[in-house]
């Protein structure tokens, strides 16, 4: 059986799938932008920063794959048809288009398990409501992210201007294929640790939280790295701008301070919605973008001006990871604590079942 795999075999097959599949919608959002950036210029960029938060806001309610066919349509509407900005637009919106007829026609075509019937509609309310508890955290991430990226692109509006939008724009294209990794991880590990949390199998729960903890940070230290390494040309992809190139290098080098540690903020938040607990992973997954991010944000660009907005970004990280790496570390107690008590159980049977044999 699949599930008595070990734990890292298990991770890799669980994970690998995911990882791929946002990496290219990461990578879709960055050629995207690099379309947009150098077909248009540094104030579409901009403009599509101050889109993002609407965007999110759907996304947190579905969430649509247009990539590879939104790539190719860009470069088309962008460049030979000359159509700029509403050509990066129209294109997307034909993206998603194509990709949604394409999941129809395999619902209603016969080949699919689940295919779409009248009886296939009929809701029970006892799952729908188990499904909503535990998709609220990401539902509720998602919409305060939107609110977050709301207030920040009107704070860096107002310090910084068109300039810091689109800079902030390119950042986050860059640390959306930063993190991707990390977030295949998490998705891989999430259906492992709810599997062994309601078989009792803490120790496997404990392993496979451990295990995913070590290769999200790595994964995302990979990329902080290159980040630190060639920042000029990671943003000359973008845009050529000499003085969007500068501000980029400088923004970039403040906001990615502490981003190795979004790896465990992540996968924390994952665990405890694995194992049923909806409320600290809301708590967590909204302590940097809401609890953390949005009152810092309000303060620090008073005093600061601009560098205020930048350096919002690594007060939040290290804020919420020593909130998660506290929460955490009483849970691997818990978790140890429970694999203890169920081993004693486990032993105390055996024994019994021991006893009963030899007075027959």
């Amino acid at each position: 059986m699949k599930w008595k795999q070990k734990v890292t075999q298990l991770l890799l097959k669980f994970s690998i799938p995911a990882i791929i599949g946002l990496l290219v919608n990461a990578l879709y959002n960055i050629v995207d932008s690099i379309f947009v950036g150098r077909g248009v210029g540094d104030l579409a960029l901009a403009g599509v920063t101050v889109t993002l938060p609407i965007i999110t806001i759907f996304m947190a309610f579905i969430m649509l794959i247009g990539t590879i066919t939104n790539i190719v349509i860009d470069y088309i509407f962008i460049f030979p048809l000359n159509m700029g900005m509403q050509g990066a637009a129209l294109a997307t919106i034909l993206a998603y288009f194509v990709t949604s007829s394409w999941v129809l026609y395999h619902l209603i075509s016969g080949r699919s398990r689940i295919p779409i019937k009248k009886e296939n509609f009929e809701l029970e309310w006892r799952i729908v409501q188990a499904i909503a508890i535990i998709g609220f955290p990401s539902f509720v991430l998602q919409l305060g992210g939107s609110i977050q990226q709301t207030i920040f692109n009107r704070s860096l509006a107002e310090y910084g201007g068109d300039l810091s939008l689109a800079v902030i724009g390119i950042i986050m294209s860059i640390t959306t294929f930063l993190i991707m990794p990390a977030m295949g991880i998490n998705q891989g590990a999430q259906p492992i640790i709810g599997y062994n949390y309601g078989a009792k199998r803490y120790d496997r729960v404990k392993d496979t939280l451990k295990l995913s903890l070590l290769a999200a940070t790595g994964i995302v230290s990979l990329g902080f790295l290159i980040s630190k390494i060639w920042p000029a040309q990671l943003i000359g992809l973008f845009n050529k701008n000499p003085e969007l190139i500068e501000l980029g290098m400088h923004a970039m080098a403040i906001s990615f301070m502490f981003i190795p540690l979004i790896g465990i903020q992540m996968i924390s938040s994952g665990y405890f919605q694995a194992v049923g607990k909806p409320k600290q992973a809301t708590i967590l997954g909204l302590s940097r973008q809401v609890f953390i991010f949005i009152p810092v944000l309000l303060i620090l660009p008073r005093k600061y001006g601009l560098e205020g907005v930048w350096w919002s970004a690594p007060f939040s990280d290290i804020g919420a990871f020593i909130l998660t790496s506290v929460w955490l570390l009483f849970e691997i107690k818990s978790l140890e604590k429970a694999h203890k008590k169920h081993t004693k159980e486990q032993e105390g049977k055996e024994q019994d079942l021991l006893s009963q044999a030899m007075d027959i």
